[in-house]
């Protein structure tokens, strides 16, 4: 007697599904782990720049995986539900190709759109957990919108 696979996959589904796989065993983890960020938030996408409300927090997905969790020194920045977001997009400068952080453009409780700049806290001491936090979402971001 053998042992017969219960799913089997076309191969496209399989090459989806094996992209799955890599990101529940590498990324997942470290998206709970969380990163370090200086927050800034201004209720406009507009204005973000001209924000001088920033601060340090840790912002991690929730052990649902519904939410992005913000600890620490968030003066009331609530939880993001993840099907709220709209876009998720890299920060910095071009001239010297390094990651700044990341911005994330969701709708807040009221519907409006709302733009929460995450900048890496370097002050911490975590630069590269929170480098691999913002790739883990980046990808899974795109591994949504491809599906």
């Amino acid at each position: 007697m053998c042992f017969i696979d219960p799913v089997r996959h076309c191969k496209n589904c399989a090459v989806i599904s094996q992209k799955e796989n890599e990101f529940f065993d590498k990324h997942l983890t470290t998206l709970m782990g969380g990163g370090k960020f200086q927050l800034q938030l201004n209720g406009s996408i507009d204005n973000i720049s001209n924000s001088s409300d920033s601060r340090a927090c840790n912002c991690a997905l929730s052990i649902d995986h519904r939410y992005l969790e913000f600890k620490g020194d968030t003066h009331g920045q609530e939880n993001v539900a993840i099907e709220k977001i709209v876009s998720v997009e890299n920060t910095g400068t071009e001239q010297d190709q390094l990651n700044k952080g990341i911005a994330i453009q969701y709708k807040n409780p009221a519907g409006k759109t709302t733009l929460l700049e995450m900048t890496v806290d370097s002050r911490s001491g975590h630069r590269q957990q929170t480098m691999s936090w913002i790739f883990a979402l980046l990808k899974a971001f795109k591994m949504i919108r491809e599906s």
